[in-house]
């Protein structure tokens, strides 16, 4: 009876655990790094100081733009490349019985 009342309580503890590492590893540094882009270098975190400056100088700038483009057809030609793999491996693995 107690075993089964520990064996109950095991997937609580995993989600106690899993949930506080998840908020303080994945959503803190994604929420600070997307309010970051709506202030400018430097400024205090207030709603007075959010702008569109940054994306602005990003959607302007040639540099910014060469380096989207060469990230999406890096992003592109890596998934293009994989799938290539991929799709044969699993055939293979899925038609033939060894």
């Amino acid at each position: 009876m107690i075993a089964a009342a520990r064996r109950d309580l095991l997937p609580l503890l995993v989600a106690a655990i899993t949930v506080p590492a998840a908020l303080a590893f994945l959503v803190y540094p994604l929420a600070h790094v997307a309010l970051a882009a709506f202030l400018p270098n430097g400024a205090e975190t207030s709603l007075a100081n959010l702008t569109l400056a940054n994306f602005e100088r990003f959607f302007t700038s040639r540099s910014y733009q060469r380096a989207l483009v060469n990230s999406v057809v890096s992003c592109g030609a890596a998934t293009l490349l994989a799938t290539a793999l991929a799709v044969p491996m699993a055939w293979a693995v899925a038609r033939v019985e060894i």
